[in-house]
């Protein structure tokens, strides 16, 4: 499946297109990791995967990028706040969910 999410508001949005690239659908894991296609102002994927063993349920994200366009590269440190805003943001929109 081909997606798109956005930043921004309006004509300001910068859109980043990505594909499903692999899927776990089994009774004790569930996940999912998308890569960036053409157009993405970064290369790389992310990965989502929910498990449970022993009773107790894991959510592991993993996520590798590398600048995908000239101005990322100028402005990575600013990029890698933004990954790491996101990031924590899947994480506590997880722990909210069973909570």
């Amino acid at each position: 499946m081909r997606f798109a999410s956005g930043l921004g508001v309006g004509p300001l949005r910068l859109w980043a297109p990505c594909e499903i690239v692999w899927v776990v659908d089994e009774p004790a894991r569930y996940g999912f990791g998308f890569g960036t296609r053409p157009g993405h102002p970064e290369v790389g994927e992310e990965g989502f995967l929910v498990s449970v063993a022993d009773g107790a349920t894991w959510f592991d994200v993993r996520a590798f990028s590398r600048p995908g366009v000239w101005w990322v590269r100028l402005g990575k440190p600013a990029a890698v706040r933004l990954q790491r805003a996101v990031t924590d943001r899947y994480v506590r929109a997880m722990r909210d969910s069973v909570t």
